[in-house]
């Protein structure tokens, strides 16, 4: 018997786009993709870092210390994922970071134009039209 014989009648199965726009409403409140300004810095003295998520059984994979600049992947709440200088991506405390200001570019200086002389006679001085001397 197929199975579509088998359902109640005036029942629809659910359609999986139907189900899949509900599963992507629940998983975007829960966590966000980091903006155009996701450089942060470790603000406490003794932040965790797990590559395979807080919930790993044997513990912190390395601990970063305070100050160490770090780039947000995504941003969760309780733990987020990170990625350090080196390209380790792994997870942190989200309280335990501060987010830095944005980096704004450095303007590059403009070149001063240089003016150029006036030509120099090759001849040498001109002293044919020099003033005489007035008399007294």
């Amino acid at each position: 018997m197929p199975l579509q014989d088998m359902a109640t009648p005036g029942l629809r199965a659910p359609s999986y786009g139907l189900l899949a726009a509900c599963c992507a409403l629940v998983l975007g409140c829960a966590a966000s993709r980091a903006g155009s300004n996701n450089r942060y810095m470790v603000s406490s003295a003794r932040c965790e870092f797990y590559k395979n998520g807080p919930a790993q059984a044997f513990g912190p994979d390395a601990v970063l210390p305070k100050g160490q600049k770090v780039t947000m992947v995504a941003r969760e709440f309780g733990f987020s994922q990170i990625r350090l200088e080196d390209n380790t991506v792994g997870y942190v405390a989200t309280d335990e970071l501060t987010q830095l200001p944005p980096e704004t570019p450095t303007p590059k200086p403009i070149a001063a134009r240089r003016r150029s002389a006036p030509p120099v006679p090759e001849r040498g001085l001109d002293l044919s039209d020099t003033p005489a001397p007035l008399p007294q």
